[in-house]
C-alpha cells in the first residue's frame, strides 16, 4: 500500500504577523484616513458664518475598524440640527412684551450632498409676530453622502495597509 504525505503548504517568509498588519492599519488611519476623511466634513461648512470644527476617533478590534467623526466647539448644535433636521416647533422671544422680527423666505448655502444651492440668507420681506410656529428643517443627511463618496477611498487604503503588514515580519 503506498503511503500519504500530508504536509502544511507554507510561503518562505512564514505566517503573517497580526500584530504588525494592526499596526500598519492603525498607523494609515492616523496618518492618512483621519485627515482626508476631516476635510470632507470641514469643506461642507467651508461657506458657513458659525463655522463647525470636528474631531475623529478610531476603534480597530476583532470585529471590524469603526472610525467616528464628530463636531466639536461653540457650534456643534448647528452641525446637528442641519444635517438630521428638525421637528416643527414654536418659536417665542426671550423678552416678553416684545415681538419677534424676522425675515421670511430662507435660502440655504448648501443643499444635500456637496451642491451649492443658495446664498444662506433669508431674502423675503420682514415680519414681526409674538409667536412663530417653525415647521422644521428637512435632514440633509450630509454623513450619508460623505460615506458614499469616501468608502472605496478608506477600502483602498486598509487593503493597502494590510498587504503592507502581512510583508512585514
Amino acid at each position: 500500500m503506498p503511503k500519504v504525505l500530508f504536509r502544511a503548504i507554507r510561503t518562505r517568509s512564514g505566517y503573517p504577523n497580526f500584530a504588525n498588519m494592526q499596526r500598519e492599519v492603525e498607523k494609515t488611519i492616523d496618518g492618512t484616513v483621519k485627515p482626508e476623511l476631516l476635510t470632507y466634513f470641514t469643506r461642507i461648512t467651508d461657506l458657513w458664518k458659525h463655522k463647525v470644527t470636528f474631531q475623529a476617533r478610531k476603534r480597530v478590534d476583532a470585529r471590524g475598524i469603526t472610525l467616528y467623526v464628530y463636531p466639536t466647539g461653540l457650534n456643534k448644535d448647528l452641525w446637528t440640527w442641519t444635517t438630521l433636521g428638525t421637528k416643527p416647533h414654536v418659536i417665542v422671544p426671550k423678552a416678553a412684551g416684545y415681538p419677534l422680527r424676522l425675515r421670511t423666505g430662507y435660502k440655504p448655502r448648501t443643499g444635500r450632498g456637496y451642491r451649492y444651492r443658495g446664498p444662506g440668507k433669508a431674502i423675503g420681506p420682514w415680519v414681526s409676530a409674538h409667536r412663530v410656529h417653525h415647521p422644521g428643517t428637512k435632514p440633509r443627511e450630509f454623513e450619508k453622502h460623505i460615506t458614499r463618496f469616501y468608502q472605496p477611498k478608506f477600502k483602498k487604503h486598509m487593503e493597502n495597509a494590510l498587504r503592507r503588514g502581512a510583508r512585514r515580519l
